[in-house]
C-alpha cells in the first residue's frame, strides 16, 4: 500500500474496532431490541471459549465452516458480545470479505494495522486475545497468516468462518490443519427452528435424544418400537400446542435462520436466489476455474437436480452441451461449495462407479426455491417428499458426523430404499414415505442387503411395527 492508502486503511481498522459492538448488535437483536435466542451450536462454540479462558490451551484455533445463510455471522456476534465481556482481554472482529473488497488487504495487513493501533506486538501481549474473522476464504493466504498468529503467542484464540467445509479444507495446508479444529455449522434442526421462532413461548423439553437412541441403538424393529412407545407421552406433550403445519414451514424455509424474520414468502425466495447466485459466481470460482459460459450453466444444472435426486452424467452433459468430465467437476465443486452432498449407491466400489450418485441439497430451502420455478407455490404437496428427503439426509449427516463406525449409502435398484445406514456393524434401511406408505421399498432393500431392520418415515400419527420393519412418524424423527 502507498502511504495515503495505508493511512486510510488504518482509519478503517480504527473505526471498525470502535464500532464493532454497535455493528454486531444488529445481528443479535430484532427491530424491537429483543435479543435472539441462542441455537444449540452457540453452546458448543461457547464451551471452546470458556475452556480457553479457564486455562485449557487447546483447541484455540476454531474454524467454523457453513453454507451461506446458516447464521455464521450471527453466531459470531452472539459469542463476541455475550461471552467476551471481560475488560481484561483484547477482542477484535472483522469481515475479511469487506476488507478484500475495499482495500484488497490480506490478514497480514489487518494484523499489522491492529498491532500498530494497540502499540504492542503479539509476542508481548500479557492478556488473552480473541480474534474473530468472518469469511476468511476471500484471502487465499488465510491459513498461513492465522497459523503464524497462532504460533506467535499462547495468549491468542482464533475463531474464523468460511462458506463451506470442503472449500476451507481445500485451502488449508496440512501444517495448519494440525493446529485448527473444524466445527461445521449446519442448517437449523426442527427443534432449533421452534426455539428461534417462538423464543421463550416454547420451552417443552425435547425427547429427541431418547428418540435418537431408540432408532440407532436397537437390535431390531421390535426394540425400536418398544423404546418409542415408552416415550410416546413425551412426544405428544411436545407437539400438544404445535400446529402440524409448522413442519411445512420448516421444510420450506425453517432450516435457514434469516427467513424467520421475514413474513413475505416472495421476499425469502428472492433472498435465497441471491445467496444461490453468490455461491455460483463468488464461491465456485475460488474452487474451480470455470469460464463464464460454464458458470452460467451451473444454475441450469442445479435446476435439473432439484426435480430428481439421481440423474445420469450423460443426460446432464447432453442437456447442458458440455462434456461429462465438466459435469462431473461441476457436481464435485457444488459439493465443495456446500450446496449439495452426494450419497453413493450401496455395494462394492466397482458397483458404486457404475451406478449414479444421489445428490441431496444441504438445505431443502434451495430445492424449494428451484421447484417453485417449475410449479405454483400452492402445489407444495407435489414435492414435499423431496424436501423431506433432504431434511432426513441433513439429520443423518449432522447426528452421525463424528462416528467412525458410520456410513451412508442408498439402494440404486428401481424399487430400492432412500438410505442405508451402517452403524456399529448393523445395517438399517430408511425410506422417506411421504404420501402413500412404501413398506415395499424397505422390504425389498432389507432382503437384498440382508439388513438388520428397516424404518419407514411417514406422516402417520402412530408407530406401527411389522416383521423386521417399523413405521416411524416423521414428527418423531424431526425431534432427534
Amino acid at each position: 500500500m502507498d502511504i495515503k492508502m495505508k493511512e486510510e486503511f488504518l482509519n478503517y481498522i480504527r473505526t471498525a474496532i470502535a464500532q464493532t459492538n454497535f455493528r454486531l448488535r444488529g445481528y443479535v437483536v430484532n427491530s424491537n431490541g429483543i435479543f435472539y435466542p441462542q441455537r444449540s451450536a452457540y453452546f458448543t462454540f461457547k464451551s471452546f471459549i470458556d475452556d480457553y479462558i479457564n486455562g485449557n490451551t487447546e483447541p484455540r484455533w476454531i474454524v467454523m465452516p457453513g453454507l451461506r445463510g446458516v447464521g455464521k455471522t450471527t453466531l459470531l456476534a452472539q459469542l463476541f458480545l455475550n461471552v467476551l465481556h471481560s475488560p481484561n482481554i483484547y477482542k477484535f472482529y472483522l469481515s475479511i470479505d469487506e476488507v478484500m473488497k475495499r482495500f484488497n488487504a490480506s490478514l497480514w495487513d489487518v494484523m499489522e494495522a491492529y498491532e500498530y493501533l494497540l502499540g504492542i506486538r503479539l509476542e508481548q501481549i500479557d492478556r488473552k486475545m480473541f480474534l474473530f474473522f468472518d469469511e476468511v476464504q476471500y484471502d487465499p493466504g488465510w491459513d498461513s497468516a492465522l497459523k503464524t498468529f497462532y504460533d506467535r503467542t499462547k495468549n491468542i484464540f482464533i475463531l474464523c468462518t468460511g462458506s463451506s467445509a470442503m472449500l476451507l479444507r481445500k485451502q488449508i495446508s496440512s501444517d495448519s490443519a494440525r493446529r485448527a479444529h473444524f466445527e461445521e455449522l449446519y442448517p437449523l434442526s426442527f427443534s432449533e427452528y421452534l426455539k428461534l421462532k417462538f423464543k421463550d413461548k416454547y420451552s417443552v423439553e425435547n425427547p429427541g435424544s431418547d428418540i435418537r437412541n431408540a432408532i440407532f441403538n436397537a437390535n431390531n424393529s421390535k426394540d425400536v418400537f418398544e423404546s418409542l412407545k415408552s416415550i410416546e407421552a413425551d412426544v405428544k406433550k411436545y407437539w400438544m400446542n404445535l400446529d402440524i403445519l409448522e413442519v411445512n414451514q420448516f421444510l420450506k424455509f425453517g432450516t435457514i435462520p434469516f427467513s424467520l424474520a421475514i413474513r413475505e414468502e416472495a421476499v425469502i425466495l428472492n433472498q435465497l436466489d441471491h445467496i444461490l447466485q453468490k455461491i455460483i459466481y463468488n464461491d465456485i470460482p475460488m474452487i474451480s476455474n470455470f469460464d463464464k459460459e460454464t458458470l452460467n450453466k451451473i444454475y441450469r444444472l442445479i435446476y435439473m437436480l432439484s426435480d430428481s435426486s439421481e440423474i445420469s452424467l450423460t443426460n446432464l452433459s447432453r442437456f447442458l452441451e458440455i462434456s461429462k468430465d465438466t459435469v462431473s467437476l461441476i457436481l464435485k465443486t457444488l459439493e465443495n461449495a456446500g450446496l449439495l452432498y452426494r450419497i453413493a449407491p450401496y455395494g462394492s466400489h466397482y458397483k458404486q462407479v457404475r451406478k449414479p450418485f444421489k445428490y441431496l441439497f444441504a438445505t431443502p430451502s434451495f430445492r424449494y426455491l428451484l421447484l417453485c420455478e417449475r410449479e405454483s407455490i400452492s402445489s407444495f404437496d407435489n414435492f414435499k417428499g423431496k424436501l423431506l428427503e433432504d431434511v432426513v439426509g441433513l439429520y443423518l449427516r449432522r447426528i452421525l458426523k463424528n462416528r467412525s463406525d458410520f456410513s451412508l449409502t442408498y439402494d440404486s435398484s428401481q424399487q430400492g430404499a432412500d438410505f442405508i445406514l451402517k452403524i456399529k456393524g448393523k445395517k438399517i434401511v430408511v425410506e422417506v414415505g411421504y404420501g402413500e406408505k412404501r413398506f415395499k421399498q424397505v422390504e425389498f432393500t432389507l432382503k437384498r442387503i440382508k439388513g438388520d431392520y428397516g424404518l419407514l418415515l411417514s406422516e402417520s400419527q402412530a408407530c406401527e411395527v411389522g416383521e423386521n420393519m417399523l413405521n416411524v412418524p416423521i414428527h418423531y424423527f424431526l425431534l432427534i
